[in-house]
């Protein structure tokens, strides 16, 4: 049996069509998520050539890379990747069998210390705000691996800054999600609040101190401490549905809005938050230090 080869290549739409199409006897059902994974990931510029590709046995039968060679075709884009040739057609049940890596697995790669599962999961949230507030967030929109820890790298300070503080907060009531909270604080930060205020907040949530019977807060934080409103909508659509809560919450404590009761806000679309500039106003003297 001839020895395998492998080289990088430039795989078209073309040659993928061809090989799918001509060679493709023994794969399974393409997965949507897998599937959309990838085309997002060349249709963003953010592919890169790893140790897994294409591979193909002696018989010129693909033995791997359906999903990769399909996400070619689909977003018609030329990419490069590894091809292996002549490999042999007894590893084809041995492939891909291994534990994924996940997005926290990632970041504990790229330095990331402790709390990495709960870190890429506020990150995948706020890139979600930002690329798709007005859909319900799943693995079919979910932001690649390599774009979370890109988020991770440039916004690494501000983690750092917020989620001890959210972690401190969590312990004195942990009927919040520590990932939509990081979501929450770094959406709020993209709108110039600033960290005091935004720790304030949780302060506040994670208290109860003070509050008027009237308060957002207060009332989102009952609502908070009822086990079926944190259900709602299951799973990673929880989390959508509390960081959308988070930010109506926000916005009513800072326009000083009496809540009688709170009433989490239609998800989606997701809400922005309320601009500090148009609550606090804008001081005349940063003005002119910014000319």
């Amino acid at each position: 049996m001839p020895k395998p080869k492998f080289e990088v290549v430039l795989m078209t739409p073309e040659w993928a069509r061809e090989i799918l199409t001509q060679k493709n006897n023994m794969n399974r059902k393409i997965r949507k998520s897998k599937l959309m994974m990838y085309i997002r990931s060349i249709e963003a510029g953010e592919w890169k050539v790893t140790n897994q590709g294409i591979g193909i046995d002696s018989e010129g039968n693909l033995l791997d890379g359906q999903h990769r060679l399909a996400a070619i075709v689909k977003a018609n884009k030329a990419v490069e990747i590894l091809l292996g040739t002549d490999c042999d057609p007894d590893t084809f049940g041995v492939i891909d069998i291994g534990a994924t890596r996940t997005a926290g697995d990632m970041l504990t790669l790229s330095g990331c210390g402790a709390n990495h599962n709960t870190l890429a999961t506020g990150i995948k949230m706020y890139i979600s705000y930002t690329e798709n507030p007005r859909v319900r967030w799943g693995s079919a929109n979910s932001p690649n691996h390599a774009k979370i820890v890109k988020y991770w790298t440039n916004k690494q300070e501000l983690i750092e800054a917020y989620f001890p503080f959210i972690t401190k907060c969590h312990k004195q009531f942990k009927c919040f999600s520590k990932g939509a909270a990081l979501a929450f604080s770094l959406i709020a930060d993209d709108y110039e609040w600033r960290t005091e205020e935004i720790m304030e907040y949780f302060t506040l949530l994670s208290t109860g101190a003070n509050l008027p019977a009237e308060s957002s807060i207060l009332s989102f934080r009952n609502q908070l401490s009822n086990p079926s409103f944190r259900r709602r909508g299951n799973g990673g659509f929880a989390s959508q549905i509390q960081l959308n809560s988070h930010i109506k919450c926000f916005n009513d404590w800072k326009r000083g809005k009496a809540v009688k009761k709170f009433i989490s806000p239609n998800t989606p679309p997701m809400i922005g938050i309320i601009p500090r500039d148009e609550i606090i106003g804008t001081n005349i003297i940063d003005i002119i230090k910014n000319r």
